[in-house]
């Protein structure tokens, strides 16, 4: 009965270790996503800043161009396993995020950069409905919940009660809550089938040449080359390469463990990080009702994150010892 008990305390004790290293890698996961937040709720206010240098195509083209040329050396690591089929579906996936950022810089245009960074986040609502459709599953209830109340502070923070008027620069930045949601779905039904090297390589191939292809039509003219002496502009433009190649980066590597609809949800700290750096950078000042919706969504990413904690499995009894 000794070595029965024996056996028993080490399966116990193999599952609590096996539960503790789910636990720090979830932690780390989440660790990535937040600072996925953070650096793209910064990127609202270097790209509101940039608009002030280039124009809106010109700036995107410069950025993918930045990232691609960051990128080439892991790339070129990583190519042996490259093929046709992880190729086509890297572009399918890339799609969605040149319309995400060609609506993000519209959107810039017509509205300040924390009202663009609050609208996109009703992505929290849209993730989980199409993954609930898509799996024919009820997301988790802290989810749910989460996005409810992120919704309620998204409301505060966009709609102007007074007159119920649907801003230029809000339709932007709802066609930016779209297909940055499509986008976090598709790469999340293929996380297991794409290196994150090869999808971000990719991505910033077919980023680069669409808004190559749109600033040559579009903003032909147009770029003052007296604007690139500034070291204010480099240093703009660095901060956004950076936030491109890291974020795109960690996230192809996060959704592996985590569900789309929860990095969703934590990502509605992005306008938190816009509206705070916004006000000291470039004095746009929220209002109460601003501050509110704030409140409201950092409630949320904490809902969102709570699990009931789980009752440790009992010893068995060992008798006839």
């Amino acid at each position: 009965m000794h070595f029965d008990l024996q056996l028993r305390v080490n399966f116990i004790n193999g599952c609590d270790t096996m539960k503790e290293t789910r636990l720090i890698k979830h932690d780390y996961v989440s660790i990535l996503l937040y600072a996925n937040a953070v650096l793209w709720g910064s990127s609202y206010v270097w790209a509101k800043m940039l608009l002030d240098f280039l124009p809106r195509f010109s700036i995107l083209f410069l950025t993918s161009l930045g990232g691609l040329i960051a990128l080439t050396i892991p790339f070129l690591r990583e190519a042996g396993s490259l093929n046709l089929r992880i190729i086509g579906r890297c572009l399918v996936i890339g799609i969605f995020p040149v319309l995400s950022n060609i609506s993000f810089m519209l959107a810039l245009q017509y509205t300040t950069s924390a009202n663009t960074a609050f609208i996109v986040q009703t992505s929290v609502i849209i993730v989980p409905v199409v993954m609930a459709v898509i799996s024919r599953k009820l997301p988790q209830l802290q989810v749910v919940l989460g996005a409810l109340t992120a919704l309620t502070g998204l409301v505060l923070l966009t709609i102007d009660f007074d007159r119920f008027i649907l801003k230029t620069g809000d339709v932007f930045a709802l066609l930016n809550a779209l297909f940055f949601s499509l986008y976090l779905i598709v790469l999340k039904l293929n996380s297991d089938r794409v290196n994150p090297v090869h999808y971000t390589y990719i991505q910033h191939v077919v980023n680069t040449a669409a808004f190559l292809g749109l600033a040559l039509v579009l903003e032909r003219g147009t770029v003052n080359p007296d604007e690139f002496k500034s070291p204010v502009l480099a240093l703009l433009l660095g901060a956004n390469i950076f936030v491109g190649v890291f974020t795109i980066l960690s996230q192809s590597k996060a959704l592996r463990h985590v569900k789309a609809e929860r990095a969703a949800v934590i990502y509605t700290l992005e306008p938190v990080v816009t509206i705070a750096l916004a006000y000291f950078l470039i004095s746009e000042r929220p209002d109460l009702k601003s501050l509110a919706g704030c409140v409201l969504v950092l409630a949320a990413v904490m809902l969102s994150r709570h699990k009931p904690r789980a009752r440790k499995h009992a010893l068995p009894a060992a008798s006839g010892i």
